[in-house]
């Protein structure tokens, strides 16, 4: 979930239910631009797996191949070639050969749920995790790994409560930034060990409840944040390391996410109903913009290109998944329609759990769809499951910068066809439909569900920038490209 909003107190409660390995509705939560990939996007979604781009387009990646029942939260691509890095709902997971097979981390506590990974810059192979626990009563301790994700540590860094927001600076790698239910946190030393932050605004105290750190503007120390409240948000800025904070707009919705471009002076600001708000001069006035591509659009991140990428939910009927604004904002290229275009599974050899996870089974659509899903590591000619795929026709309303109609297909980042779908029948709808080379899942571990009090539970995804994402009920963007 991209953010539990509106809501002044959470209800913490220890859920057994086993959670479903491959959701109904998957939307993209998290856009990230991994050098490994060369600066092409890869997608975290909320319910099923990674999308990630490659030479030959949009390559999808299940879940459950790491874990049954895994809930990603966060994905690295490590210091050498072939390491990733994720973390789950269930624990941190390694894999060596390019995401084909997994090994569990060690170091950290039994049945943690994780909130990201954040990595060191300068040091790629040094990782901060959050680890919430449950016991008498709610913990988040923070762990470290020097040896990019196979163990872990606890630097000794304990939050009561659950942590919202973990970020490190953009202008000192070792400054990071904590916000949970006890109040406002800095770190100086990169994460080992955290002292509060009396943080004001405008005089009064900064109130914990509803705070959500959004990242920073390029070239500056300067630290944007929201203050969330029912009915709508106060997003306000720090130039002294969170100590004390002015108010930069008030919006009448919640804020789901805000990038700015490379020079710091363009930004745009995201609502979780996707209405936007957009700056000119570096934050010192916001106007909105009435050209909203969709429901749902949020994700804002600046890509190595310099160009604004967002997310939106096409299941919602918004116009695309994935889209890339070269005006900051002012129009937007469709880069995926939608999560079912992607027609080819990880690149893995076929007894690998990368290519078995959820056979059978459709990125982006419903258990009980059928689609043309080309087997991992063979072009669709040789599939033996995959019916013929339909090219992508484009994104009506959706344009390039000179309004003209643009189409998947000439798009430079997305050459994957739209899979022919099939709806699900009624009968095919129920259960979790999740599938691994070991058979169906079961079990599961217990999870944490967020239940907001104030008014509606409003929930969206999560999203981060390079980082990764935090887990349901908390927001993580420790490298946003802003």
């Amino acid at each position: 979930m991209r953010r539990a909003a509106g809501a002044l107190a959470l209800l913490f409660v220890l859920d057994a239910t086993p959670a479903a390995g491959h959701g109904d509705t998957p939307r993209v939560e998290t856009i990230t631009f991994p050098s490994a990939l060369e600066g092409r996007p890869l997608l975290l979604s909320d319910t099923q797996g990674l999308f990630a781009v490659f030479e030959d387009g949009f390559r999808w990646l299940c879940e459950d191949a790491i874990a049954p029942n895994a809930s990603l939260s966060a994905v690295l691509f490590g210091p050498e070639a072939g390491r990733l890095v994720f973390a789950a709902d269930v624990g941190v997971f390694v894999s060596v050969d390019g995401g084909c097979t997994f090994r569990p981390a060690t170091g950290l506590p039994p049945a943690p749920v994780l909130y990201g990974l954040w990595p060191h810059p300068a040091r790629p192979a040094e990782l901060l995790t959050g680890v919430a626990q449950v016991g008498a009563t709610i913990t988040t301790a923070v762990y470290l790994s020097q040896d990019a994700g196979d163990t872990f540590t606890a630097t000794g860094a304990v939050f009561p409560g659950l942590l919202r927001t973990i970020l490190r600076a953009e202008h000192d790698a070792e400054v990071v930034y904590a916000v949970g239910d006890e109040g406002f946190s800095r770190s100086t030393d990169g994460g080992r060990t955290f002292e509060p932050v009396p943080a004001t605004v405008e005089g009064m105290p900064l109130v914990p409840v509803g705070l959500d750190l959004l990242g920073a503007r390029a070239g500056t120390p300067e630290l944007w944040a929201v203050s969330q409240h029912a009915g709508g948000s106060r997003l306000v800025v720090s130039a002294d390391l969170g100590a004390t904070w002015t108010v930069a707009a008030v919006v009448e919705e919640f804020v789901d996410s805000l990038a700015f471009d490379a020079d710091g002076r363009r930004g745009l600001l995201a609502t979780i109903s996707g209405q936007m708000m957009r700056t000119e001069d570096g934050g010192a006035t916001f106007g909105p913009l009435e050209n909203s591509p969709g429901p749902g659009f949020g994700c804002l991140v600046r890509g190595p290109d310099g160009d604004l990428y967002g997310c939106a939910d096409p299941l919602q009927g918004a116009p695309f998944a994935l889209a890339r604004s070269p005006d900051f904002g002012l129009t937007f290229e469709t880069v995926l329609s939608a999560l079912n275009a992607v027609t080819l599974r990880w690149d893995c050899p076929d007894e690998a759990p990368g290519a078995t996870a959820c056979t059978g089974l459709c990125p982006g659509l419903p258990v009980g769809a059928t689609c043309s899903l080309c087997p991992a590591g063979r072009p669709c000619d040789d599939a033996t499951d995959a019916g013929e795929a339909t090219p992508d026709t484009g994104t009506p309303g959706v344009t390039d910068a000179g309004g003209t109609p643009r189409t998947d297909a000439e798009s430079d980042l997305a050459r994957a066809p739209d899979a022919a779908i099939t709806p699900p029948s009624s009968s095919g709808t129920g259960g979790s439909g999740c599938a691994t080379a070991g058979g169906r899942c079961a079990g599961g571990m217990p999870w944490l569900a967020f239940v907001g009090l104030a008014g509606a539970h409003l929930t969206r995804r999560r999203r981060q920038g390079a980082a990764g994402a935090s887990p349901r009920a908390s927001t993580n963007r420790s490298a946003r490209q802003t």
